[in-house]
């Protein structure tokens, strides 16, 4: 019984060991990205490095904000972010539901289509993309942003799997007593799938906000560019034009600015995706 206890013991101790060197090699590098947002010049390539600024500075950040236009990337990000994921739960829900639990023809066929278009890679459609919204007059308009992702096949895949493990008995009983369709999906699928929905609005967002190739294809003006292509341009825009050492505090500061709005939309619905997981591996 004693050895069985050391054995234990030391199986613990090896856990948390191998779960501090993890966590270490995560977050240390987060740490000191962070804190070269706020670290003067003499400091950052000080040898060895701070990984917490001794001479905090928001110096960095005044470069960023002269450099480039934040609030107007946020607002260009922000709207188009939130008609990818508005218009994407609202078509994904529906369709999930009518592969789910409705009866029409080639249903089975077309939902294989849906799956298929996860295999196509986002590059080999983007100029057909292009082509569509040049037909629309929408080149460089960030509504041409949310457009490719208006409806996502892999939202449709996430609502019909979690919507077929409703009872149809459920939806029977509605039925019977006079419910429509609409009304079925309004006042008993919704409610039952909102850990879905609030997975999908987490990952759709998610998606959205860091979407780099569509966007630095069809946004041509710095008016419409997004938070990604400030990001990846910050270098360039009012800085050298790419021939100046890379100011990596101005792009730590901007990565500061890129990342901090998305980890408060992660706080705030994280209790949905938690809980969509866990359900689905009650279900399973």
């Amino acid at each position: 019984m004693f050895v069985a206890k050391k054995i234990s013991l030391t199986n613990a101790l090896i856990n948390l060991g191998i779960l501090v060197l993890i966590v270490f090699w995560v977050v240390i590098p987060l740490m000191y990205g962070f804190g070269m947002a706020f670290m003067p010049k003499e400091e950052l390539y000080k040898v060895p490095p701070n990984i917490i600024p001794r001479n905090p500075t928001l110096a960095n950040f005044k470069t960023v904000m002269e450099s480039l236009n934040i609030p107007l990337l946020y607002l260009n990000t922000i709207i188009s972010a939130t008609i990818a994921v508005v218009c994407t739960l609202f078509f994904s829900t529906l369709a999930g539901y009518s592969f789910a639990k409705l009866r029409f023809f080639a249903k089975n066929e077309l939902f294989t289509l849906c799956i298929l278009k996860l295999m196509i890679p986002e590059a080999a459609l983007v100029i057909p993309w292009f082509y569509i919204v040049g037909n629309l007059g929408l080149i460089d308009s960030i509504y041409a942003i949310p457009l490719p992702s208006l409806i996502g096949a892999w939202s449709i895949f996430l609502m019909r799997q979690y919507i077929y493990s409703v009872p149809t008995d459920l939806i029977d009983a509605a039925r019977i007593d006079g419910s429509s369709e609409i009304g079925i999906f309004f006042r008993i699928i919704l409610p039952v799938i909102k850990p879905a929905i609030g997975a999908a609005i987490i990952i759709n967002f998610m998606y959205a906000w860091n979407w780099f190739l569509w966007p630095i294809v069809v946004l041509q003006s710095n008016d419409n560019f997004t938070l990604n292509l400030g990001l990846h341009f910050i270098r360039w825009l009012e800085m050298g034009g790419g021939e100046s050492p890379t100011d990596y505090g101005a792009l730590m500061a901007i990565s500061f600015i890129y990342t901090v709005p998305f980890v408060i939309f992660y706080l705030i619905f994280q209790r949905f995706f938690v809980e969509s997981i866990t359900i689905s591996g009650m279900k399973e």
